[in-house]
């Protein structure tokens, strides 16, 4: 039997957070897409101390130690960059050992580290040798005084999918502009600062995003079975409460 085909996404979690966490905040996406995207992990390089406790919910709910992508201590003192290029070059050497992957779906403080690594030699970063050929952006966190702020909010040469709520209280300097400049499709919510589980309109737009990177690589389309409306997501909240979950319908 042929192997199913799919696209490799490496995904990044936010600061204080886990590759367990992130599983988590996507599992909605892989019950969706499993079939067609294989989603990856990797802890962010800078552990954070266990007497922060940055998120209590997520120090209640998940088993730590937490991680973030560079010190969020450091920014404004003069020692932002070189704590950022250090963690660049971690995540950049990971990848290169790794890769090659399809795509790059990143959550909150990790979006800076993904925009980087697309816009590589551009901004004297380390170039990947097989690039990212897109780029999910989830509450894309990119404060006042962070390093190349202006050189990685414009004019990507990949497609890039921005989901964002415009009043995300930790966004910063984030603006919506940001989102809506060069190659970039741009879906709106009001859940906060989180990867939201999408239906109805907003689905179909990633559904489709997904759809056209999976058609470029394999010249063919996914074949989702099934509509992603409240219905659908019910019975996935459903399933993820119950002691015994209900037959998916994926």
């Amino acid at each position: 039997m042929e192997e199913q085909r799919k696209l490799r996404v490496l995904c990044l979690h936010g600061f204080y957070s886990n590759v367990d966490v992130m599983k988590v905040q996507i599992d909605y996406y892989r019950r969706i897409f499993g079939d067609f995207v294989q989603f990856e992990y990797v802890n962010g390089p800078v552990r954070i101390s266990e007497d922060i406790v940055v998120d209590p919910i997520v120090a209640k709910m998940f088993q730590g130690p937490f991680y973030g992508w560079f010190d969020m201590r450091k920014l404004g003192t003069g020692q932002e960059k070189e704590s950022f290029e250090e963690s660049y070059e971690i995540l950049y050497k990971y990848i290169e050992e790794n890769g090659p992957y399809d795509g790059i779906f990143a959550f909150s403080q990790a979006c800076m580290f993904a925009r980087c690594l697309v816009k590589g030699k551009d901004i004297g970063f380390s170039t990947l040798t097989h690039p990212f050929k897109f780029m999910i952006l989830a509450a894309a966190r990119l404060p006042k005084t962070f390093p190349h702020k202006d050189e990685i909010t414009y004019n990507f040469s990949i497609p890039v999918l921005n989901i964002f709520d415009e009043n995300d209280t930790y966004n910063e300097g984030f603006a919506l502009d940001y989102c809506t400049k060069g190659e970039s499709t741009l879906i709106k919510h009001h859940k906060g600062h989180r990867v939201p589980r999408l239906i109805d309109g907003d689905m179909k737009v990633f559904i489709d995003f997904i759809n056209t990177q999976y058609f470029r690589k394999f010249g063919d389309e996914m074949k989702l079975s099934y509509e992603i409306d409240k219905e659908f997501l019910n019975e996935y909240m459903e399933q993820k409460t119950s002691a015994k979950p209900k037959k998916s319908k994926i």
